[in-house]
């Protein structure tokens, strides 16, 4: 078996690292894999997905893969699929959120003809959320069979990394973090993100801290529009933002937190959302302020957790970074390490690979 692996989105989204790490782990397991490199970075209009496709196009074309499997399925990757379909190889289409629903216009509409267009070319439906599962079985009458619940992973190859406090010390003063309160937020700034809700209450907390900081890793096309709200609230100048970086640097900026954060609004979408960062966060071992919408609620073991109020979240970040804790992200860290890691996750992938197709 072949297996070639495509992100519809940029490098710059969760989709892509699902896809990479679903790659890697099939390697990992023994398949002969090939990950396609998408767009770098996602651009306005989401022109990226037009200049892919000639690019996957050929790669689909050239490549004796004989199983192609695609997180998402917009055109970029399914044009291509039906091509390697109609030459005899077997359709993998991983569904990891429900994309049509962070939105309403056009782009929703864009986004919901091309899932219901190209998803009944797969041979096989992978999703994470069992609430994803549901919307393949119930509303796009999938057979169920043909599901399979591929888990949201951590790639523990960066993810379970120490950072020496050497390295922590020099990225600190770089960062002007010297002697300060660090709260931490890892995301792709785009419509999926609910950044708007912590930042809305973080003057309640630099109110009560004056030496907290909050420390903004990623990038995206809704950053200025975050870093407006951030000026009209008063406290642009206590917020730094790094800029789109590597996983690799992702976890050197995440060691200087004091507490990493994760926040859902409650709508439907955030339901069917499995978090890569909160077990990026967990596997680093590091306390994780999240509320409990959606998934996060499983996690409420390991997390410091709060209800839906962005006034209880914020009295959380308070409280966590004047002392509090019990070392409930300790077990975190042991939990996501057992269980989502992508080299199990892939082993298990690969035996259904093996079985179904």
């Amino acid at each position: 078996m072949k297996v070639l692996v495509f992100s519809s989105l940029a490098q710059d989204t969760g989709s892509s690292v699902r896809a990479k790490c679903i790659a890697e782990g099939l390697g990992k397991a023994g398949v002969e894999v090939k990950f396609v490199k998408p767009f770098p970075q996602t651009l306005p209009l989401k022109l990226d997905l037009l200049l892919t496709l000639p690019w996957y196009f050929l790669k689909t074309i050239f490549s004796s893969a004989n199983c192609i499997l695609a997180v998402k399925s917009y055109p970029n990757v399914s044009v291509p699929l039906f091509f390697k379909k109609f030459l005899g190889a077997k359709i993998i289409i991983d569904t990891d959120d429900l994309a049509f629903a962070y939105s309403k216009g056009l782009w929703s509409f864009f986004s919901k003809f091309s899932q219901e267009l190209f998803l009944p070319l797969a041979d096989l439906y992978t999703y994470h959320r069992p609430q994803i599962k549901s919307y393949l079985t119930d509303d796009l009458n999938v057979p169920l069979e043909k599901t399979y619940q591929l888990r949201q992973g951590v790639d523990l190859k960066i993810f379970a990394k120490k950072i020496s406090l050497r390295a922590q010390r020099k990225l600190r003063k770089k960062s002007d973090l010297v002697g300060k309160k660090v709260l931490v937020f890892v995301g792709h700034f785009d419509v999926a993100c609910d950044l708007e809700s912590i930042l809305g209450v973080m003057p309640q907390v630099f109110k009560k801290i004056p030496q907290a900081r909050l420390l903004l890793v990623g990038d995206g096309l809704r950053k200025k529009e975050f870093q407006n709200l951030a000026k009209k609230l008063g406290f642009f100048e206590k917020t730094i933002w790094t800029g789109l970086v590597s996983q690799e640097k992702v976890i050197d900026f995440v060691s200087l937190g004091d507490a990493c954060l994760v926040y859902y609004q409650d709508r439907q979408v955030n339901y069917f959302r499995a978090s890569l960062k909160l077990r990026e966060y967990l596997a680093l071992g590091k306390k994780v302020i999240c509320n409990d919408v959606g998934e996060l609620k499983d996690f409420r073991k390991y997390t410091y957790q709060t209800s839906l109020r962005p006034s209880e979240f914020a009295k959380m970040m308070i409280k966590v970074l004047l002392g509090f804790g019990d070392k409930r992200e300790i077990k975190g860290k042991n939990f996501v390490r057992r269980k989502y890691g992508w080299e199990k996750i892939g082993r298990d992938f690969a035996k259904e690979l093996r079985r179904c197709l």
